[in-house]
């Protein structure tokens, strides 16, 4: 079975060598000529695309199986213009009914309302790339109901991309008690490769660390242990977290996951053990 990743990004770009380590081939696909020849060259297939060409590369089409990572971007982004092309991808991708495909979305569909999240919650989306995933998604559903998954993901993050980094030094920061809700990059690759090997496809799955910290007291913790300068909060208070929750249970438990990093707290450098929240 050949697999495609279609967008190496920074997820994409990392769940092709983990496939890569296994013997498993795979084919992945940049927009630059320059960035094509650099993944080559590093041994990773690749064939330049970019997302709103007509026909995908044969190379793509001969494979049996596609993961979809390509995000709405902020610059210049036009909703309908990105569903339009995102549903045609798939189609394309689709094209005989033994193939799947994985659909990597966000948690970001589910808005931003004080309650538990779980993989059954309707989406309530707020911003125009939420509302764009959702239609995608629905648009999958339909079209592909037995050859699609969506797996919807929690802020991604990893040893090299933290969001504290865009926290530090920053005052007045609204929000301090909003409880966050993380998955690091290695969990989510774990995630697409049991959804592969398992065959659960028709399915609907999320992913998020188990712990749920507040803002303050995490991205406090963070930058100590970056050796960063705090983040300031208007609230300085010493509360409970609060706000949304993404639950991710049902999805470990059916893909049998054991994640290397329940707690956000696990995804830092260690520092002293009575200072951790």
């Amino acid at each position: 079975m050949k697999i495609a990743v279609i967008g190496a990004g920074w997820l994409g770009y990392r769940l092709c060598k983990t496939f890569l380590e296994k013997d498993q081939p795979v084919v992945t696909t940049k927009q630059s000529e320059e960035d094509v020849a650099r993944l080559n060259a590093e041994g990773i297939s690749c064939v330049q695309f970019q997302l709103g060409e007509r026909l995908l590369p044969q190379t793509l089409l001969d494979c049996e199986l596609y993961v979809i990572n390509i995000g709405a971007g902020r610059r210049g982004f036009k909703r309908e213009e990105f569903q339009s092309k995102m549903v045609d991808l798939c189609r394309q991708c689709l094209e005989s009914t033994d193939k799947k495909l994985l659909f990597v979305s966000t948690t970001s569909v589910y808005g931003e309302a004080n309650q538990v999240f779980t993989e059954q919650t309707e989406p309530a989306p707020i911003s125009d790339s939420a509302h764009a995933h959702v239609h995608i998604e629905n648009c999958l559903r339909e079209l592909f109901p037995q050859q699609v998954t969506i797996l919807r993901l929690a802020g991604l993050i990893g040893e090299d991309r933290h969001p504290v980094y865009y926290l530090e030094g920053k005052k007045d920061i609204t929000a301090a008690h909003k409880m966050v809700n993380l998955v690091h990059r290695d969990d989510a690759i774990e995630a697409i490769e049991k959804i592969i090997s398992l065959q659960k496809w028709g399915k609907v799955f999320h992913l998020s660390a188990t712990d749920n910290p507040s803002r303050r007291a995490y991205y406090t913790y963070a930058a100590k242990a970056l050796e960063l300068i705090p983040p300031l909060f208007l609230d300085d208070s010493e509360q409970p977290a609060v706000g949304k929750k993404v639950d991710a249970e049902a999805t470990i438990a059916e893909l049998q996951l054991t994640l290397k990093f329940p707690s956000p707290f696990d995804m830092l450098p260690k520092i002293a053990e009575e200072e951790v929240p």
